[in-house]
């Protein structure tokens, strides 16, 4: 792995997700920084983690993001969920609060009053889960080449949908825009991620709509399933939870605490439990993909060039050898502690990355650990939560993301 990294050159390059470029052929579609590669993705690459990436990125949305895990609260004191309908409520969530970043305005997903979602809203939900499943069922022949095979043509249905109700949301915030700088109502303070990626001098028209549709897209499905690992660790861990209550209780303060943006930097072992969720519940059911630009001597073999090299990051993190008691969830394995902040244990720098390394590293990370540290610290702040026994033995299936294959049965007790 840490040959591969050292290796990956000037423009790293992934294996083309052929189910996406045939779509995109198809349908006059951009395809996003994530599936572009050579000097068009340094391109967009270079115009967007300025605005994206660095740490202060998130962190101006963290007013906007907080009042949605707000909501979140007083659903969840309202509505009796079923396990997929709480499911359905963390898509829900991380659709409205990547929706505040992009559109600077709510979506509707989540009604204080816990009323139902438009249809509009329902289908976009149900389009965008089968999009990333239908990802991971694309096995073997391409032959959606040639002719329209019954998966490509259920791809392309919803790709269709998930795709037309972000750009509509784009479209209706550029005319907004634009009609408040004409009426002179338009505040210049107020953080603006589609005007500022607009801006940039090396950005397309074409590249803004698509890096917002990136962001709309690949940032609900995973952030979702995230939050519902990272909840059923501690509900199955009920001491690890406890400590991390009392910590949220200490640096934000009891539930009905406002959030704010530097509480999470104060926050060790929250940062140290979501290191673990992601150790031993990897997002995905590998690692970091790369295409290498030249030949490369890896162990004892000479891998050519242009050949696809996958890290196995999953079980690398889930090896004895690396971490020990690998299928426990302790937290503790990630603090730092003393003068030098040093570990008890060295890991493997390249084990757990969960958002990728490098230059192309996810460019949405920042936005993706904000809206989970908002979702869980906000949970706990007003909930415990439990689990039946028969969840502890659960089961990880990847539809493109990692997510338990039988919904949880959370019960969230009021504090």
């Amino acid at each position: 792995m840490e040959v591969i990294i050292r290796n990956e050159g000037k423009y790293p390059a992934r294996a083309p997700v052929e189910l996406f470029d045939e779509y995109a052929k198809n349908n006059n579609q951009e395809r996003g920084m994530s599936l572009v590669n050579g000097p068009e993705w340094h391109r967009v690459r270079s115009a967007t983690q300025q605005h994206l990436l660095k740490p202060h990125s998130a962190a101006v949305y963290v007013g906007a993001q907080a009042a949605v895990a707000n909501d979140l609260i007083t659903r969840m004191s309202k509505i009796t969920y079923t396990p997929e309908e709480f499911r359905n409520e963390l898509f829900q969530y991380a659709t409205e609060s990547i929706g505040v970043v992009a559109f600077n305005k709510r979506l509707g997903f989540m009604a204080p009053d816990g009323s139902s979602l438009s249809t509009e809203n329902a289908n976009y939900i149900t389009a965008i889960q089968t999009f990333f499943a239908l990802f991971y069922e694309d096995i073997g022949l391409s032959l959606y080449k040639v002719y329209p095979t019954k998966l490509y043509r259920r791809f392309e249905k919803v790709a269709k949908e998930a795709y037309g109700y972000g750009r509509a949301h784009i479209r209706e915030a550029m005319a907004r825009f634009d009609r408040e700088i004409r009426k002179g109502t338009f505040d210049p303070e107020e953080p603006n991620l589609i005007l500022q990626l607009q801006a940039h001098p090396n950005m397309k028209e074409g590249s803004v709509e698509a890096i917002m549709l990136d962001l709309l897209t690949a940032g609900t499905d995973s952030t979702a399933k995230n939050v519902e690992f990272l909840l059923l660790s501690l509900a199955l861990n009920p001491s690890k939870q406890q400590t991390l209550y009392e910590e949220i209780v200490d640096v934000i303060g009891p539930k009905g605490s406002p959030i704010l943006a530097d509480h999470m930097t104060k926050m060790a072992y929250y940062r140290s439990c979501m290191k673990e969720s992601f150790r031993l519940n990897f997002p995905l059911p590998f690692g970091t993909l790369r295409v290498l630009p030249k030949d490369v001597m890896i162990g004892d073999y000479l891998v050519p060039k242009g050949t696809v090299v996958v890290c196995n990051n999953r079980r690398l993190l889930l090896n004895s050898e690396y971490f020990e008691s690998p299928s426990e969830f302790l937290p503790e394995r990630w603090l730092r502690y003393g003068t030098n902040k040093k570990r008890d244990k060295d890991y493997p720098g390249v084990a757990l990355l969960p958002f990728g390394f490098g230059l192309r590293k996810c460019i949405g990370r920042r936005f993706a650990e904000q809206e989970l540290w908002l979702a869980v610290t906000k949970i706990l702040q007003n909930f415990k939560v439990t689990v039946s026994q028969e969840d502890r033995n659960y089961e990880i299936i990847y539809t493109t993301f990692g997510q338990v294959k039988k919904p949880i049965n959370f019960t969230f007790k009021p504090r």
